[in-house]
């Protein structure tokens, strides 16, 4: 992924590195004037920010304003920064937490409700839930 700021004279490009079984997100940023580059960034979480920023603008916009319970799928970085944003935009009242391992679903579950002062339902294993269907 690439992009440029003509008027503020910057280039950058988001680049995927995967190499002993590690997945690595960098982002060069070059002065467009010089050709030269001015910072590395590493772009794990700033990609967890960005699909966050979404999933908010994507609630305010098409979420009914009354909207108060958030359903998550995950319990990774980018699971936070969605249930984040979306707190940011609709006041929460609980959440639902879908992951598949019980100890990190339980982790996450608590942990948000408390950064986000809201509670949260009991997190339900996809295994039962598959099998009550």
């Amino acid at each position: 992924m690439a992009a440029a700021d003509f008027a503020a004279g910057f280039l950058a490009m988001k680049q995927y590195t995967f190499m002993r079984g590690k997945m690595r997100f960098l982002v060069p940023l070059y002065e467009i004037a010089q050709c030269d580059l001015v910072a590395m960034i590493e772009a794990d979480y700033m990609g967890q920010l960005r699909t966050g920023a979404a999933s908010g603008v994507a609630t305010k916009y098409l979420a009914r304003r009354d909207a108060s319970v958030a359903a998550i799928i995950g319990t990774g970085g980018q699971a936070r920064t969605q249930l984040e944003a979306i707190a940011a935009v609709r006041k929460l009242s609980s959440a639902r937490v879908y992951g598949r391992n019980p100890d990190r679903r339980k982790r996450f579950a608590e942990e948000c409700a408390s950064e986000l002062a809201f509670r949260w339902n009991p997190p339900v294993d996809m295994r039962q839930a598959r099998a009550r269907s």
